[in-house]
């Protein structure tokens, strides 16, 4: 079954889409974060695929519009980083009292939403695995590569810039940029992670995978790279192989 479903933040309503498994089956979760610009379909479904392939395997989605994005309540220029953490963690909280206090939840981040998952795994309670799709590091550096100097320097400024997917941002979002460091946050989080990377993403380029995978503390944690595929792994071989693994991990790591 697939449901829409509203999940309360401070007033205002974030949109999302749960799916639900078998109930006999597992008591598991994962909350799907979006990256910047996209919403909780993302890139040709790939949320929308993985949480169906999930829930075959009996392991329910929560898939989410931040603040400002899709269906969502709020404005895409008041977003901050922080204030999506906080979101995350709310979905989080939302999810166990909605379903059960004992379910398992695991978190799937990408681009951007990597960034997110990766501080929120590590601030939120009991989360069993972490999968981070072509993850932000480094949000200050990645930001600047990803909106060019010019529009980055008004961001900088405080004054209002646009993002390459013609997206007004206010000065809030970048004041906190340097303040922001997954990799920091990460290390204090104990379970498996799975990093997914592809070889030509120009978007978000692969040496962030490799800053990442020094935070990792678990020994079982990995990072596969995709030979060959771009940020948006819009090959149908490199979003296949994108899903075989990140459904084997969550089937793995998570039940």
């Amino acid at each position: 079954m697939e449901k829409p479903v509203i999940v309360p933040y401070e007033g205002q309503n974030m949109i999302g889409i749960l799916h639900v498994p078998d109930k006999s089956m597992h008591n598991a979760w994962v909350i799907m974060v979006h990256g910047i610009g996209d919403t909780k379909s993302e890139n040709h479904r790939m949320f929308v695929k993985i949480a169906r392939r999930l829930a075959k395997k009996g392991i329910g989605s929560l898939r989410i519009d931040l603040l400002g994005y899709g269906d969502s309540e709020g404005e895409f220029e008041d977003m901050t980083i922080s204030g999506q953490i906080d979101q995350t963690i709310a979905c989080v909280n939302w999810l166990r009292e909605n379903d059960s206090h004992n379910c398992t939840i695991g978190l799937l981040g990408y681009s951007l939403g990597g960034c997110v998952c990766a501080c929120a795994a590590s601030r939120a309670e009991n989360i069993k695995s972490l999968v981070l799709w072509s993850p932000v590091s480094d949000p200050y550096w990645n930001m600047l590569h990803y909106m060019g100097e010019e529009e980055f320097l008004k961001g900088i400024r405080g004054e209002v810039m646009c993002t390459p997917d013609g997206d007004a941002l206010k000065g809030n979002f970048f004041k906190e940029l340097n303040d922001i460091d997954p990799i920091r946050e990460l290390k204090s989080y104990k379970e498996p992670v799975l990093l997914i990377h592809g070889t030509l993403d120009e978007g978000v380029l692969p040496i962030n995978a490799y800053r990442y995978k020094e935070a990792f503390v678990n020994h079982l944690s990995k990072v596969h790279f995709v030979e060959g595929a771009s940020h948006r792994y819009d090959n149908l071989e490199h979003e296949k192989e994108l899903l075989d693994f990140t459904e084997e991990w969550f089937t793995k790591y998570l039940i």
